[in-house]
């Protein structure tokens, strides 16, 4: 084994015995750099079958007044990988001809080892080819042996180390990304468990206590008095309210984790917005809005999740009920597709307030609420729309939304109609009638 011992070397005054083709000497285009001029420390291994240019190589990092190296050199390869086993290193010079494995090899299987600190390939002759083969095996550097000076060596040395300090930086700034990353989808997860559990468990009371409102209001547990039946009534619309928001919340677990679904079957669409906007249809009548659907004739049966839609038509009746003051309207138009062949477009009309411009591209995200200062633009939780969003996307379509601040707001989503089944005939059938004729 040809190993030099290591030694903190210290630059000293300049050999005049070294070699001037590997000195700083006249011809070369070399010269200092004033941005390198800083104090350097740390470990240097030189891995060469060349004694000589060892030797070469131990004067120059002397002539290097900036530098406090630990500077160990070896002939064997296998010395070499031995050596950064059993010493810490910031930087190889490794030649690119050692015998019966080259540079290249060698410092590939250096990086298996999991070296981070930085390697330079140093080879007898310059060669684009070797030079980008090394530089693609993860050389920090590549340098032609006739080129190396006092300059050019600190040069690459100092680039090398700077280069694999940023590098080593970069790759601890992407592990603590990571590890923030994998404590924020754990939180993230256990905070959609929270609500999920949260939601479920607050349903139970919440709907309890909605029946025995209801028993009350009905009389089956004796007779009230009008203000009796009135706060009644505020507490039955409160747990109303409270129905809605955790259900959205639950939706919206389903959503994040991918087990939200629909299940469609052919529906009739006219039956399905007349049920819903009977449920608002005494809401409109006590707020002095006009509720109306408006249908087309002969329109195909959808194919959808009844209950889904319902939510949607429901969501966007309820928001137009909300923003329309009184005297206005709201309607349900449903109509073909015109667009789209095939699919049926359903379009929930309001004369209410409107969105103004800025707030239109917002709306549809989660948790976002237009603030007016308005009671109504304080009620829930801002999900509603998002939500209608992913229902309509489940069923192919897309939610779209226009607006005019003091003329009102128009939602629109289009739905896919069910497949027609062929009207087939019966031959046998058919073979029996005639034969009884």
């Amino acid at each position: 084994m040809s190993v030099t011992p290591s030694a903190s070397t210290k630059a000293s005054t300049p050999d005049p015995s070294l070699d001037p083709m590997h000195a700083d000497a006249p011809g070369h285009a070399d010269g200092p750099d004033p941005a390198l001029h800083r104090t350097n420390t740390f470990s240097l291994l030189a891995v060469d079958d060349n004694a000589s240019d060892l030797d070469i190589l131990r004067r120059l990092v002397r002539r290097i007044p900036e530098w406090t190296v630990n500077l160990t050199t070896c002939t064997e390869a296998m010395d070499g990988l031995s050596l950064l086993e059993q010493r810490k290193i910031d930087v190889v010079l490794v030649d690119y001809r050692l015998g019966a494995i080259n540079g290249i090899q060698l410092l590939e299987v250096i990086r298996r080892t999991g070296f981070e600190g930085a390697i330079i390939v140093l080879t007898g002759q310059g060669d684009e080819r070797l030079a980008a083969e090394a530089m693609r095996a993860g050389a920090a550097d590549y340098m032609p042996k006739s080129d190396l000076t006092v300059a050019s060596l600190r040069r690459a040395v100092e680039n090398a180390l700077e280069r694999n300090r940023l590098q080593l930086a970069l790759i601890e700034h992407r592990r603590r990304l990571e590890r923030a990353n994998q404590d924020l989808q754990k939180k993230n997860q256990e905070i959609r468990s929270f609500y999920h559990t949260l939601s479920h468990e607050l349903k139970t009371p919440l709907t309890a206590a909605r029946e025995f409102v209801s028993i009350l209001l009905d009389g089956l547990a004796g007779p009230l008095t009008e203000q009796q039946v009135e706060y009644l009534r505020y507490v039955k619309e409160g747990c109303d309210q409270m129905t809605v928001c955790l259900n959205d919340i639950l939706d919206i677990t389903r959503v994040e984790t991918g087990r939200f679904s629909i299940q469609p079957i052919p529906q009739p669409v006219a039956a399905l917005v007349h049920r819903t906007l009977a449920g608002f249809a005494n809401r409109a009548r006590n707020a002095g809005i006009d509720l109306e659907a408006r249908i087309a004739p002969g329109l195909p049966d959808v194919l959808i999740d009844a209950h889904r839609i319902t939510q949607v038509v429901g969501n966007l009746i309820d928001n137009g009920l909300k923003f329309t003051p009184a005297g206005g309207k709201v309607s349900v138009d449903v109509e073909p597709d015109a667009g789209a062949p095939g699919r049926v477009r359903v379009s929930v009309i309001d004369t209410g307030r409107g969105i103004a411009s800025e707030h239109l591209e917002h709306i549809f995200e989660r948790l976002y609420q237009v603030r007016d200062g308005s009671e109504q633009s304080r009620m829930g939780l801002g999900l509603g729309l998002f939500i209608c969003r992913e229902i309509v996307k489940l069923h192919g379509g897309e939610l779209d939304v226009k607006s005019e601040l003091g003329k009102g707001t128009s939602f629109t989503f289009d739905l896919p109609a069910a497949p027609v089944a062929p009207v087939t005939s019966n031959p046998q059938s058919e073979g029996t009638e005639k034969n009884h004729e």
